[in-house]
């Protein structure tokens, strides 16, 4: 019994996590897009990448504290949950990126 409820409190903090992440990506998102898009247009996937998370970092780090302003974290977990959702933000803008270029692309 002690180990099921283990699993499901396990479970509820993946959730409530991933929920976090997702939130603080979102939000992060438009302030991203407006510092990067000019640049990454002309750069590579990896450097591309590598910029976006150095433009990111103080966006996401921002709402990161505004989002657990509202439902606390431990502060040892935060660092991570940043990480992550620079992961989703990163993801996000370069496939932006690529919808953009795709009519370019189709038209030469």
């Amino acid at each position: 019994m002690r180990k099921l409820m283990q699993w499901v409190e396990a479970r509820n903090d993946r959730q409530r996590w991933a929920k976090l992440i997702e939130r603080v990506a979102e939000r992060s998102q438009n302030a991203v897009w407006r510092r990067v898009y000019p640049s990454i247009s002309q750069m590579g996937f990896h450097e591309a990448c590598g910029y976006i998370r150095a433009r990111s970092a103080v966006v996401i780090q921002s709402e990161m504290r505004l989002v657990t302003a509202e439902t606390p974290i431990d502060p040892t977990q935060q660092s991570r949950l940043c990480e992550l959702a620079s992961h989703r933000v990163i993801r996000n803008a370069m496939t932006e990126l690529m919808q953009q270029q795709s009519p370019m692309r189709r038209a030469a």
